[in-house]
């Protein structure tokens, strides 16, 4: 077979070599018209000249606000970038304030924006899809004109997904951010061909992350192709009671995972009433409180505990679980004894904390769950108690509750196992004084993590507790007393 020779309008030539193989090699070129390649004269290669997934022009935008906007506290809110400087694609929608590029590929975001006003917290975010966010800087201190200049490198479908640039204000009245020229928003194409992740994988907070809260039911997650680690974080719910109800627990680590699987996931809530009311600060004569989702044990004229937060691979059985991080027990009532409810035991962590008594008499509440069983109802063990009616013990994924009219008390905190219920108590010698103990908080588990962060929250000490956790770059709130829990998952 003789070579094939590509002559140019110059000089020289380009030989293709038949391969030294006997029989009929073929060469088939592609059935497209237009140009496959161009010679070296002054013609421009377009859009229409090359595939529709490759980038020539790519997307890229920069937008402004016309005006500064007005941020309640504690709402990620998305910001109003409603002005172009310029749109090459056409695919920055300034009234949702969206990018949605038309070309699939990597984009690299970046935003300024700038605080107007003292905030106690100023936190932003890039958000894809309304669900996966990209942090930005986090300002977790009291000050003003604080700017938070961040990017992001985001992979982009070119065709459904989108992206907004999102802050996060604390603090009291006013809370503003900045407007003018040097306030953007903007994003561009930097690669347009998608690359695996690699096969060993240590997701951060600044990769993708999917986000789930309580609803008071589970949700599901299908893990995404490529993705063999993913990072947890876990909160469990709080306690009944915005400053006596117990913390919740915290849990973080690696999980192994296979691209398709599905996971179920539970995110605790705090209690609620089965009749009226936020939560039992007085005696609360005939109130009860239903015990959060995810194990939240019921209180009896006492608060109701917080649920625990789980991931279950297979099942939602105890034998399923991967992870969790316990709830908070609830607070007991206001009994004769002292002028405050008895605190609720705080979420694991390994273990949850004891509830206790407030003041002069401090000991007697339910029992905190462990790695191995649930907390015992009160007194627990404590000294110098008398209970009347029955005491409830935690279970697995289950804090003990008070049925009917069997004692009285705050419910134990839900977890891998749950805290014990409190109980009406009467300090032995003091005669005609009773109180209404708190309860203890569930446990956590870690026994599917690898690289594993635990920490149970703090019972009350002349303060609301603290959650488990709180010092993470993600926390906002989550598993303070009377509050509900969080997951998060980043992943590669």
């Amino acid at each position: 077979m003789a070579d094939i020779v590509l002559t140019g309008n110059t000089s020289g030539a380009i030989t293709v070599a038949a391969p030294a193989v006997a029989g009929t090699n073929t060469l088939t070129l592609p059935a497209n018209t237009g140009n496959i390649v161009t010679t070296g004269d002054s013609s421009t290669i377009t859009q229409g000249m090359i595939a529709s997934n490759v980038a020539g022009n790519g997307p890229a935008f920069v937008a402004t606000p016309s005006a500064g906007q007005t941020l309640s506290s504690g709402t990620w809110t998305t910001i109003a970038f409603n002005t172009e400087a310029y749109d090459t694609n056409s695919n920055y929608n300034t009234s949702t304030y969206a990018f949605t590029p038309t070309v699939a590929g990597y984009y690299n975001f970046t935003a300024v924006i700038r605080s107007n006003a003292a905030t106690t917290r100023f936190f932003t975010k890039f958000l894809k899809n309304g669900s996966t966010s990209y942090y930005g800087n986090d300002f977790n201190f009291s000050a003003n004109g604080l700017i938070s200049n961040y990017s992001a490198l985001i992979y982009m479908n070119g065709s459904t997904d989108t992206v907004v640039t999102q802050a996060f204000m604390q603090g009291g009245g006013g809370l503003t951010t900045d407007y003018g020229t040097q306030i953007q928003y903007s994003a561009h194409l930097t690669s347009y061909k998608y690359i695996a992740p690699p096969s060993t994988q240590t997701p951060t907070e600044s990769d993708n992350l999917q986000a789930f809260s309580g609803t008071g039911s589970d949700a599901t997650w299908t893990v995404p192709a490529g993705v063999s680690r993913v990072l947890v974080k876990i909160w469990g719910a709080g306690g009944g009671h915005p400053t006596y109800g117990g913390a919740g627990g915290f849990t973080k680590g690696l999980l192994v995972v296979t691209a398709g699987e599905t996971l179920t996931f539970r995110v605790g809530k705090t209690h609620t009433a089965e009749d009226s009311g936020t939560d039992c600060s007085g005696q609360c004569s005939g109130k009860d409180f239903i015990g959060g989702f995810g194990g939240g044990g019921r209180g009896r004229e006492g608060n109701g505990g917080g649920g625990g937060s789980y991931i279950f691979r297979g099942g939602t059985n105890f034998g399923d679980v991967l992870a969790a991080a316990g709830g908070g027990g609830g607070a007991g009532a206001q009994g004769t004894m002292v002028g405050a409810p008895y605190y609720g035991g705080a979420g694991g962590g390994d273990s949850g904390l004891a509830g206790k008594g407030y003041g002069t008499y401090p000991t007697g509440g339910g029992g905190g769950g462990t790695q191995s069983s649930g907390g015992l109802g009160s007194p627990a063990g404590a000294s110098g108690y008398s209970t009347t009616g029955s005491t409830y013990n935690g279970g697995t994924l289950q804090g003990g509750s008070i049925a009917g009219t069997g004692g009285y008390g705050g419910g134990g905190g839900g977890g891998y196992y749950g805290g014990g219920s409190g109980a009406k108590s009467y300090p032995t010698g003091v005669s005609n004084g009773w109180v209404h103990v708190g309860a203890g908080g569930g446990s956590g588990y870690s026994g599917g993590l690898t690289d594993v962060t635990t920490e149970a929250g703090s019972n009350y000490n002349g303060s609301a507790g603290y959650a488990g956790g709180d010092d993470e770059v993600d926390w906002v709130n989550y598993g303070i007393p009377q509050s509900d829990g969080r997951i998060n998952v980043y992943y590669i």
